[in-house]
């Protein structure tokens, strides 16, 4: 994805099936949560570390530090960082990521329940 983009839009993206395709950078998850480069790199150097996340490789990597960042992030990586910064944008993200999984879970314990 190149163009800019909204929390709205990667929404959209997401649930036409395309979720797997996402690849942002750093700077554009920056415009996406209105948050600073800063706060992206060192959150995802937070993730990293603490093994919750294993970053997918699509592009290059890119040295910030001591430590070799992605370049380009995908969904798994820009939905833990919602969950990691405050921002309208990531919680406007985190509350449509948990009503999704709300949803899933309430249709799949109506189904056992029907069966």
């Amino acid at each position: 994805m190149k163009e800019e983009i909204t929390v709205s839009g990667l929404i959209k993206v997401i649930e036409s099936g395309k979720g797997k395709e996402i690849r942002l950078s750093a700077y554009q998850v920056t415009r996406l949560f209105g948050v600073f480069e800063a706060t992206i790199i060192a959150n995802v150097k937070a993730i990293i570390k603490s093994g919750v996340l294993i970053p997918n490789t699509y592009g290059s990597l890119v040295q910030s530090g001591k430590s070799f960042l992605p370049e380009v992030y995908d969904l798994e990586m820009i939905i833990a960082l919602a969950f990691r910064i405050n921002s309208a944008e990531t919680a406007e993200l985190r509350k449509w990521v948990i009503g999704k999984i709300s949803r899933v879970n309430i249709v799949k314990m109506n189904y056992f329940q029907l069966n």
